[in-house]
């Protein structure tokens, strides 16, 4: 074998005092070798890995118990059951549609489901609009002793002129609506409506006199029936986040927002826990109550 030839030449570190043949390591053990170093190394890593997760967990577990959560106001937002104007796929806004059939099964079905696995519900508030106003009527009907204020406040948004027009027809009568981005996707000002702002501002304002932060602190829970857009401003209080950020969420008939404000000892902890389409509430019901079947809920 001609040594000199790269190709031959023993690499390993015994190489260098020229051993005798016999001592020569074949190059599959040194890669052995290597591979077997290497992962010594990664589990060393791993245990390092290991040892600063288990710290960054006490870490957190420290924080966790200074910020010990003390109590928690609950908000629910539930947007109304079907009306005729969704049926009819219509840009409702403030135009008052009443509920449809299968609006005031969702509604039923609402009431059920708080009801069975709900939290005792203080107090509830409503939009005026038809839609939201008996659907928050069908639902405190399914819950103890809950009183229920309408607030002119939470009623939906203005779109101006295009209320009640189907949105079919909203693409000739204003072409660049579908367009929008989405920061201006709430914009009705062209038609005669509100902007976003114009809309959450005083809902939110509503919200901090209803609300104090004193209040904030007392374990209860509020149910507010209103609108998509209403509950999107509900969101951005419940969030302290009170930009466009929440825009994109979706939110179909008697869909439940579950906003949680956690007080603890270094502050306020601020969540959105659960967004809770009809369909689910209907599912979780059936598994609770056998035979149930909301058939009109079938799509």
């Amino acid at each position: 074998m001609n040594n000199s030839d790269p190709a031959n030449r023993d690499e390993s570190p015994c190489s260098a005092g020229a051993p005798p043949a016999t001592l020569s390591v074949p190059r599959t053990l040194q890669a052995g070798r290597l591979r077997y170093k290497g992962s010594i190394v990664a589990r060393e890593g791993s245990i390092v890995a290991r040892e600063s997760s288990i710290v960054a967990r006490e870490s957190s577990r420290n924080e966790y118990a200074e910020c010990a959560l003390i109590d928690v106001m609950r908000l629910l937002a539930l947007r109304h059951g079907e009306s005729i104007g969704n049926k009819e796929l219509r840009l409702q806004g403030r135009a008052d549609f009443p509920l449809s059939e299968r609006g005031l099964e969702q509604a039923a079905l609402a009431g059920q489901y708080l009801a069975t696995f709900g939290w005792p519900i203080a107090e509830c508030y409503a939009s005026p609009l038809k839609r939201a106003q008996v659907t928050a009527e069908t639902v405190c009907g399914h819950l103890a002793d809950v009183p229920l204020t309408i607030v002119p406040l939470l009623a939906e948004m203005s779109a101006g002129a295009l209320e009640g027009q189907t949105w079919e027809a909203l693409k000739t009568v204003d072409p660049p609506f579908y367009g929008r981005s989405t920061a201006d996707w709430l914009n009705y000002a062209t038609w005669g409506g509100m902007t976003q702002m114009e809309y959450f501002d005083p809902i939110h304002a509503w919200l901090d006199a209803t609300f104090p932060e004193e209040s904030l602190i007392a374990d209860r829970t509020v149910l507010i029936v209103a609108h998509a857009v209403t509950l999107r401003a509900l969101i951005a209080w419940g969030l302290s986040d009170r930009t466009n950020n929440h825009i994109g969420l979706h939110f179909g008939n008697c869909t439940l927002a579950v906003v949680n404000v956690h007080a603890g000892l270094s502050g306020q902890r601020r969540t959105l826990e659960a967004i809770i389409p009809t369909e689910h509430q209907a599912l979780l019901l059936g598994s609770r109550r056998p035979g149930f079947s909301p058939s009109t809920m079938q799509e």
